[in-house]
């Protein structure tokens, strides 16, 4: 099972776990098929090998989280199948969480696989980073931010992170010399390619984990005056040129960093509205927030979406919790960091001075993986929420774990996980074939331009999972598509559009689509009062401005574009409002041919 887990790491940093493992329909089921796999194992193992049964650590954390989830969910219940998605990830997350505990108690693994697993996977991770760099310098003198096989420049760098202090402590007590210029290697390019990602959160994240790396070992002035005095003078004069370079390239590093915030798109105004938002939605609703993954349907309520990119999460993993989760969600934050470092504190002075090196080195990165999720949310990604899951699980999992002792207990769980992995595996694999229609339903429509045969088709899909919105908008907008030659459709294209826009009724875009749609409809009034309400949750847009006078004053001359323009590419909006808020695709295009051509307004 060693090696299966081994693989099954490599699989989910590199591939499973990643955007295009989740959006994806054959990885997500290859995804499914081998966490079931493994679970499987894992309880075969269980009873093969005879195990016991431990209790999981941090279980007082867990059981707050999900309280404040279910009473999240319990009091909004209008988003049930979005904030289900969410409870369906976090269940995952949890499950792993208990099977990983389990292998260690049980001892078939150590502690240290887990850093190992990272480590290794980080080299293949570093090779493609590095690559992606390389080559467009090489073939196009082009400077890229790499993204690796992660797909993000921000997933790299919440990555790279906690692998630089580890990297680092392994040089520094490896005892062959070989091993040891390898792993100083191995965190030199991982410095490298963190600094080439540009990601300044990952920044942050960087410098806080090296400097906790170089003080935590060294806290008090005593014990670094001792480890001065025993320094050779080549020693000490190699330690003062490398404090010169760390300070020149902090100083480097600090001026770039300051200058990047003058680049278009990356100023300060880009994120503030974002933490405004999330201040709101928890104010709305203090005590149990608007729902586990909903913090991308207030967004679009609270900032104007088009012009601006909608957003899934709050760039700040704190903010997001306290809009979506309430104060029951930020005492579940609270709660799990004093746990950990209530551990921490016990169990520190049992473990060994190597022990105690590897577990500051984790603390270090550990820091830096948080501080960048206090200015950004990569864990938004499932691989990058199992590095923490590793961190913290590094560090909570004890030498003499608390074994279950009662009988029911023991009789029951086995029960329970079953009944747990069960429901979950289950679930994600009829969601995913709904899926997996839906995308081939689009992929032909794409490729014949029957939009009234795909529309038709989806509402399988629609009726086996009804309170998907997005299978409910890209209905809508293929009979929209089918519209524009064939009239017959237009009625079939509002009706859908009014479904959609009862499940998510701040989607802006949809508002102006609709609008259109009554205006060829010949329905002016409710025409003008859907462009209105469009205009309302994105006051920004020219786009609608454009229409609201043309509805008003009632001329048709500027609504329709010629079909042979339907396909440019217009703003995507609608791509990454699919893809982040449901983690679903959608055709590649926001808005129908009778809005008018997006193009013309700059959006």
């Amino acid at each position: 099972m060693r090696i299966g887990l081994m693989l099954s790491f490599l699989y989910f940093y590199l591939l499973g776990a990643t955007f295009n493992g989740v959006i994806l329909p054959a990885l997500k089921q290859l995804t499914l098929a081998g966490l079931a796999l493994l679970v499987l194992f894992w309880l075969f193992s269980h009873y093969a090998l005879r195990w016991r049964w431990y209790l999981p650590p941090l279980g007082l954390s867990v059981s707050f989280w999900i309280l404040a989830i279910t009473l999240s969910f319990i009091t909004n219940t209008e988003y049930a199948r979005r904030i289900a998605i969410g409870i369906w990830f976090v269940a995952i997350y949890i499950g792993i969480w208990h099977l990983l505990s389990d292998v260690i108690a049980n001892r078939l693994i150590k502690r240290d696989f887990l850093l190992h697993s990272m480590l290794l996977t980080g080299v293949i991770v570093l090779l493609f980073g590095w690559m992606q760099w390389l080559f467009a310098i090489l073939e196009n003198g082009e400077f890229v931010r790499p993204v690796s096989l992660l797909g993000n420049v921000n997933a790299l760098g919440a990555f790279l992170v906690p692998l630089i202090p580890l990297s680092l402590e392994y040089a520094k007590n490896a005892h062959l010399r070989f091993i040891r210029y390898t792993f100083a290697l191995y965190a030199i390019l991982t410095i490298g390619l963190l600094a080439f990602t540009f990601s300044r959160g990952a920044w942050l994240g960087g410098v806080i984990a090296i400097g906790l790396w170089l003080i935590l070992p060294n806290i008090g002035k005593v014990r670094l005056k001792q480890f001065w005095g025993n320094l050779s003078p080549p020693r000490r004069a190699l330690w003062f040129l490398a404090g010169m370079v760390v300070t020149i390239a902090i100083i480097v590093g600090g001026i770039i960093f300051i200058r990047s915030f003058e680049q278009s798109g990356r100023g300060v105004d880009r994120r503030l509205p974002i933490y405004r938002s999330a201040v709101e939605q928890f104010l709305e609703q203090p005590l149990t927030g608007q729902g586990l993954f909903t913090f991308g349907a207030g967004l679009l309520e609270d900032w104007s979406i088009p012009p601006n990119q909608p957003h899934a999460h709050a760039h700040s993993f704190p903010l997001n919790v306290a809009a979506e989760l309430g104060i029951l969600g930020l005492l579940a934050l609270g709660v799990t960091v004093w746990q950990l470092l209530h551990l921490l504190r016990q169990r520190f002075p049992q473990l060994t001075a190597q022990e105690q090196r590897i577990s500051l080195s984790v603390v270090a990165g550990l820091s830096g993986f948080t501080v960048h999720h206090l200015v950004d949310m990569p864990a938004m990604m499932p691989a990058i929420a199992l590095i923490g899951i590793v961190l913290v699980l590094y560090l909570a999992t004890s030498q003499q774990p608390t074994q279950l002792r009662q009988k029911p207990l023991q009789l029951l769980q086995p029960a329970i996980i079953v009944l747990f992995w069960g429901v979950l595996l289950i679930s994600g694999w009829w969601s995913s074939e709904q899926y997996r229609q839906y995308i081939l339903i689009l992929s032909a429509a794409t490729r014949s331009d029957n939009y009234s045969t795909a529309a038709q088709k989806l509402q399988s899909v629609i009726d086996a999972d009804p309170s998907m919105a997005i299978y409910q908008m890209q209905q809508a907008f293929l009979y929209g598509m089918a519209a524009v030659n064939s009239p017959q459709y237009v009625d079939d294209a509002i009706v859908a559009y009014e479904k959609f826009l009862q499940l998510e009724p701040n989607h802006a875009v949809s508002w102006a689509n609709l609008a259109a749609l009554y205006k060829q409809a010949g329905r002016n009034i409710e025409a003008l009062s859907a462009i209105e309400r469009a205009l309302e949750l994105a006051p920004q847009s020219k786009l609608f401005q454009r229409n609201l006078m043309a509805y008003q004053a009632e001329r048709d001359d500027i609504v329709f574009y010629e079909p042979s323009t339907l396909w440019v590419e217009d703003y995507p909006v609608g791509v990454s409002f699919s893809r982040f808020q449901y983690l679903r695709e959608a055709i590649g295009r926001q808005y129908l041919p009778q809005v008018g051509n997006p193009n013309s307004s700059n959006e």
